[in-house]
């Protein structure tokens, strides 16, 4: 294995406590209400707090995991990235953008089923975050 392969498998495995610290605010929303001294009093709140920390946590990890944030994932793609016109900046924030917002509709999604019946602005929520990731999906893919 080189050095380049290794330093990003080390990378990668920084993912995993992300997710797991995602899956733990999921499984657990009073541990993170208590963290943010921010408990919920309606159901929307219940599914944002749930939805939000959880999600992101959980992309973020996601994303490392898979090796869409490393150095060298960004090294090796550049010559396709330069024929469709992105950067490297640019396919890092749309990698973020599709891991992050499909996490969070996804944990959305679990919070509408546990956490009771969401109201009309937790479902514009969903939709808006399932068209955002969808939308990074398209873009990263090609024209």
């Amino acid at each position: 294995m080189s050095d380049a392969t290794e330093s990003a498998a080390s990378v990668r495995l920084w993912g995993l406590p992300f997710a797991a610290l995602g899956v733990v605010a999921l499984l657990f929303p009073g541990v993170t209400a208590d963290l943010l001294d921010r408990h919920p009093t309606t159901v929307s709140e219940a599914i944002n707090l749930r939805s939000t920390w959880s999600g992101t946590l959980f992309g973020i990890g996601a994303a490392i995991a898979t090796g869409r944030f490393t150095p060298t994932s960004v090294a090796d793609a550049a010559a396709g990235l330069v024929a469709r016109r992105l950067t490297p900046t640019v396919m890092l924030v749309a990698c973020g953008l599709l891991w992050i917002t499909l996490a969070v509709a996804v944990v959305r999604g679990i919070a509408f089923v546990v956490d009771g019946s969401p109201d009309a602005l937790q479902w514009f929520y969903f939709w808006g975050e399932l068209a955002l990731a969808g939308g990074a999906a398209i873009y990263l893919r090609g024209r």
